[in-house]
């Protein structure tokens, strides 16, 4: 299956993959980024449920996604 035939092909990949990392103990603290074209809330929702620290949707640039890493940086030491 590609993700011409099924455009959410991609975006259950993301969600199977941060689950994964999730569970890893080595992994479970590392933040998940998803770069996407899709910007339906419904995914953003089941993403953040999974785990994701953020949801990217392309075109970005690069002041954004530094914004966003920052973010999610400061989160995550704020909460250390």
């Amino acid at each position: 299956i590609s993700s011409r035939e099924d455009p959410f092909f991609i975006n259950k990949i993301h969600m199977i993959l941060a689950f994964e990392i999730r569970k890893n103990e080595k992994l479970k603290d590392c933040p998940v980024f998803v770069l996407t074209t899709e910007s339906s809330p419904a995914l953003k929702k089941q993403g953040a449920e999974q785990g994701v620290a953020a949801w990217i949707v392309k075109p970005f640039n690069g002041e954004k996604l530094i914004k966003v890493v920052g973010k999610v940086i400061a989160k995550s030491q704020s909460a250390a």
